[in-house]
């Protein structure tokens, strides 16, 4: 029952984040940091953009990827998976205590590496970049309502070099890849298509307090 309990808390961030998501894919209102806008290789050159205004290249992206492993945010995220599954023991067959903390760990780590892969491909395919920009809006609700949207909304370089807002099909591609893939190593009360569902959710959910954190406390 506390499990079951667990699972369902952590659907509830994500969902909210999809259906939002879904409305603002439908109203494709451009913000002011995602308008369309061409890269000027001399503007740049003139007054250096912050470093995520800058055409995310291959060389950037595999920086980005290789940064991700040793990142102290990716610590931070494993050690708060690994806190939640202990608290909820699950699942159950790894136990408590500090053997059943560390494998809990090892098994976020795991998934982060699998999610961070899939990411890396899932941008190069299809031209997005996930780096969070923060809104540059002015009230609560509007910067809350992007932050969170912007779980699963990235920004796309058209083949002009123009950048647009859409649905993040790289990071949902991630989410769901990392999900699954990590069943693998799970013990039988962490596999099955409801415990990926319930990873899924936890990925979103985690995404979505993280940036929070870059939007209101301009956490990097």
């Amino acid at each position: 029952m506390r499990n079951a309990a667990g699972g369902l808390w952590l659907l509830v961030v994500p969902v909210w984040c999809c259906a939002q998501t879904a409305g603002e894919a439908a109203r494709i209102v451009p913000t002011p940091d995602t308008a369309t806008t061409p890269i000027d290789a001399a503007t740049a050159t003139a007054t250096p953009p912050a470093s995520n205004d800058i055409a995310f290249t291959g060389k950037l992206r595999l920086r980005a990827y290789v940064k991700s492993w040793l990142s102290p945010i990716t610590f931070v995220e494993c050690a708060t998976g690994a806190g939640w599954g202990q608290l909820w023991d699950a699942p159950h067959e790894w136990g408590e205590g500090a053997k059943g903390y560390w494998t809990r760990f090892a098994s976020a780590y795991g998934q982060h590496m699998v999610n961070s892969t899939l990411l890396l491909t899932g941008t190069a395919l299809l031209h997005e970049d996930n780096r969070y920009v923060p809104s540059g809006e002015t009230t609560a609700g509007k910067r809350l309502k992007y932050a969170l949207t912007s779980t699963l909304v990235t920004r796309h370089y058209d083949e002009n070099g123009a950048i647009h807002r859409r649905l993040s099909f790289s990071r949902i591609m991630a989410f769901a890849g990392a999900a699954a893939v990590s069943r693998a190593w799970q013990p039988p009360s962490g596999r099955g298509v409801n415990h990926a569902a319930i990873s899924f959710g936890a990925s979103v959910g985690v995404t979505a307090g993280f940036n929070l954190a870059r939007e209101f406390l301009n956490f990097q």
